[in-house]
């Protein structure tokens, strides 16, 4: 697997695995939460051939190997999946890591996570495992009006390849037979703002995309609603970073229209124009420009942008890219392939809008 094309669906993959993003808090404005069912359902589940391999090591030096999330609907449906999010309870992770080594993973570096979270590639597949007791891992992944995590039921849930059961706390599977079946997003909080409501609309775009899922009629209202509000001058900032550090992935993994959704829409250009002082129209017509030529992903975009913070307009007359905003509100850009990749392609194919 190419780095590049790691990148892209270890963001994906963050968004509905809450160990692996900071995620914005997601407020709840119920007084009353389901209750999380712990009942065990068999389940069988088959892993292909190199994630078996994969799996042999986490199991031979833990207690238990768990699929997490979204992952156990795309095995549902028989999907090869585009990344395995998974949980292990082992005594000896440092073994864990070693063998992973021998077996000839990429490993790829994660500074901002705790040494209990690996992230890496094998045979062009995404691999993020924590190492976490079930019972703590249950507890944490809770719902609760203070606890940001991104409410779909189907981020939490759980599967063992051990003991071949499940868990479905918020009734992902909404009561029906498993299989052969059109799984839908089912949204269990509202978000209160609309920084929560973006990061909503993202996961559930890549969750579309990659894992097979359907959005439900709510999950639709909730990211119309959310992109036609405007943020305050807090939230702006918030927005941008989203912007920056993951419209990009929907560019690279849905394509053109999908990305224009959120570049056009209200929330995200005010939060441009009022946060960063840039015009996103602007950089939908960049792409624009350079689909005609050709096709567009993400180096294309991360481009436009930087250029929009390099127009001189910005900053009282003084332009600065697009990885000094980001520092100056104390963001990092997650993209970095995708900015460097820009600055050595021909400003021609960036286009001029």
């Amino acid at each position: 697997m190419n780095r590049r094309t790691f990148i892209t669906l270890a963001g994906a993959s963050a968004l509905g695995a809450p160990f692996l993003i900071n995620q914005i808090g997601v407020r709840s404005n119920s007084k009353t939460l389901p209750a999380p069912n712990r009942t065990r359902r068999p389940l069988e589940l088959a892993a292909t051939a190199d994630e078996q391999k994969v799996l042999a090591i986490l199991q031979t030096h833990s207690k238990g190997a768990y699929l997490l999330g979204g992952c156990v609907i795309g095995k549902i449906q028989e999907l090869d999946l585009p990344y395995v999010n998974l949980v292990v309870d082992s005594e000896n992770f440092a073994q864990i890591k070693n063998d992973l080594f021998r077996l000839g993973v990429e490993p790829v570096s994660t500074p901002e996570l705790p040494a209990s979270v690996i992230r890496f590639g094998y045979h062009d597949k995404a691999y993020s495992v924590v190492n976490l007791a079930l019972n703590d891992y249950l507890k944490q992944n809770t719902l609760s009006s203070n606890l940001g995590l991104i409410p779909f039921a189907h981020n939490f849930l759980v599967f063992s390849f051990d003991k071949h059961w499940v868990i479905d706390p918020y009734d992902a599977f909404a009561g029906k037979s498993i299989f052969g079946k059109v799984h839908r997003i089912q949204l269990l909080q509202e978000p209160t703002s609309p920084v929560a409501g973006l990061t909503c609309s993202l996961a559930a775009t890549f969750d579309t995309a990659l894992l097979g899922l359907k959005e439900s009629a709510a999950c639709s209202r909730l990211t119309r609603r959310c992109l036609e509000q405007t943020p305050n001058a807090e939230e702006a900032h918030l927005v941008m970073e989203q912007v920056i550090n993951y419209v990009p992935d929907v560019l690279e993994t849905c394509g053109l229209e999908a990305t224009q959704k959120y570049l056009l829409s209200p929330l995200c250009v005010a939060a441009a124009r009022d946060g960063a002082g840039i015009d996103l129209r602007r950089v939908n017509a960049a792409l624009v420009s350079a689909k005609r030529r050709g096709a567009v992903d993400g180096s294309h975009l991360m481009g436009a942008l930087n250029k929009e913070f390099l127009r001189k307009e910005n900053l009282d007359g003084l332009g600065f890219g697009l990885s000094d905003y980001m520092a100056t509100q104390g963001f990092m850009v997650r993209r970095t392939d995708l900015l460097m990749t820009s600055m050595k392609t021909p400003a021609s194919q960036l286009a001029a809008a």
